[in-house]
């Protein structure tokens, strides 16, 4: 966990929430009782995976979707894979600040990031609306379901992504899973692609601001879903462009975590990669 309002080895409320939705009954009810994260999680990346939060909070999607921080900023380098949208956390790029309610009544103030649009020759793009003390009155939503291009031994996993502008829009994904008229306009686009893979962008709407509960989104509307097709040749660059990238990711993260890259002790090492040490198979 990596977010900024958030103390590590805490999950952030609106992340919670947003995975407690996707979750089955066991690790919902666990999350409902503020579990903890672990300081080591060994991660099965021949696995499918679920990644909950934009890159700026949530680490690996930093290396999933081509995000470096130089220090200063979280810039967009480029993702492995040709994507049609990605999020704007480059405090540079954005225009204003925006106010919301954590839970418990704290008010915080965040750069109002955005979702940019590599459709077409020059990419747009999009904030969340706010209202005129600066509330958040929308937020944005963006859900990727996308080949897990880290495994080595090509297992057919999924990776799907999470994470909204602000954790209003994360935990909006648990009005998505609800909204039959979404969730089915989403499914008779893939069917027409033939295709399971797509990027969807949602807007979360209707924002009630409250001392207690925070600030949560009442209803969702689909902007829009780009069905995705990718071949072997994409998925092989895409793992040799996060494995160059491998490195520095580790330092990045283990350092904003406190942590360091590698432990001495052997059942400590870091292994996120497949299980095995990072980007080898199995001998």
């Amino acid at each position: 966990m990596l977010h900024p309002t958030a103390s590590v080895g805490n999950t952030h409320p609106d992340d919670r929430i947003a995975l407690g939705s996707l979750a089955g009954p066991a690790l919902r009810q666990s999350l409902e009782r503020q579990w903890r994260e672990e300081d080591f999680v060994p991660v099965n990346f021949e696995e499918n995976l679920v990644l909950i939060g934009s890159a700026g909070p949530e680490g690996l999607s930093r290396l999933i979707f081509g995000y470096r921080n130089n220090g200063k900023f979280l810039e967009y380098v480029g993702t492995p894979l040709d994507l049609p949208y990605h999020w704007v956390e480059d405090e540079r790029e954005v225009r204003s600040e925006c106010l919301r309610y954590q839970s418990g009544g704290a008010v915080t103030t965040r750069p109002n990031w955005g979702v940019r649009s590599l459709k077409g020759a020059a990419g747009a793009t999009r904030f969340p609306e706010l209202d005129r003390q600066h509330f958040l009155a929308s937020d944005l939503l963006l859900v990727s379901r996308i080949p897990n291009f880290l495994s080595v031994t090509r297992s057919g996993s999924t990776l799907i992504s999470v994470g909204g502008t602000h954790g209003v829009g994360t935990r909006a994904v648990s009005l998505v899973t609800k909204d039959r008229d979404v969730v089915s306009q989403i499914l008779e686009t893939l069917r027409e692609s033939g295709t399971d893979y797509f990027q969807a962008l949602l807007s979360a709407e209707k924002i009630h601001h409250h001392e207690g509960s925070g600030s949560v989104a009442t209803t969702v509307r689909l902007l829009d879903v780009v069905p995705l097709h990718f071949t072997d040749l994409q998925l092989e660059k895409a793992f040799d462009s996060a494995a160059s990238a491998y490195t520095g990711w580790v330092s990045e993260t283990s350092t904003r975590a406190n942590q360091k890259p590698f432990s001495t002790s052997p059942n400590r090492i870091i292994r996120p990669w497949f299980g095995y040490g990072p980007f080898e198979g199995p001998e």
